[in-house]
């Protein structure tokens, strides 16, 4: 339909990188050290295994692997320290915590990166795991291409895992215009 073309919510979204999106000045091996043992609580005698991204990345990361009685890893922007990708790999117990748990854990976790402005887009539980999907909001419009998930233990709290690409890639202050339909 001709009428439909122009309409701005059938463009559809291009996630090409953005590194002017991504704040923060270049973090050495050994800052991306440090912040993982805070992150991750990682003893000293722990081995850290970091290696940095090749010369055709997207964005410049560093990825993190550490065992511990789990396996971790995370890829983490070289320009401002920013996860983007978390993955923790362990036995999760019998659940002792409701998926409204999960969900306050989920939402404290990505307030300590600074992500503020988010709201709870939907949550669901897959066995012992709670899966929360986090949008930015800006002038009471649901930003859609720069989601957040979060996957929480719900044995004990822990978080499993963060898939923060989009939000990278995608998030900044937007000029929207006024609605072309009315309610």
């Amino acid at each position: 339909n001709s009428e439909l073309e122009g309409m701005p919510f059938l463009q559809t979204v291009r996630n090409e990188p953005k590194l002017e999106n991504i704040t923060g000045k270049n973090k050495t091996e050994e800052e991306i050290r440090e912040f993982s043992k805070k992150l991750f609580d990682i003893k000293d005698e722990i081995e850290i295994d970091i290696s940095k991204s090749g010369d055709g990345a997207e964005i410049p990361f560093y990825t993190v692997f550490y065992e511990d009685g789990k396996r971790v890893y995370m890829d983490i922007t070289e320009k401002g320290g920013h996860p983007i990708t978390i993955i923790v790999d362990r036995p999760i117990k019998e659940a002792k915590l409701s998926l409204n748990d999960g969900y306050a854990i989920a939402e404290h976790y990505l307030k300590q990166f600074g992500y503020e402005k988010l709201q709870l887009l939907h949550s669901q539980q897959f066995d012992r795991e709670g899966v929360y999907t986090f949008i930015p909001i800006q002038d009471d419009v649901r930003i859609f291409p720069d989601k957040l998930t979060v996957k929480v233990a719900l044995d004990n709290g822990d978080i499993m895992g963060l898939n923060a690409k989009e939000y990278l890639y995608n998030n900044r202050e937007r000029k929207l215009e006024k609605p072309a339909l009315s309610l």
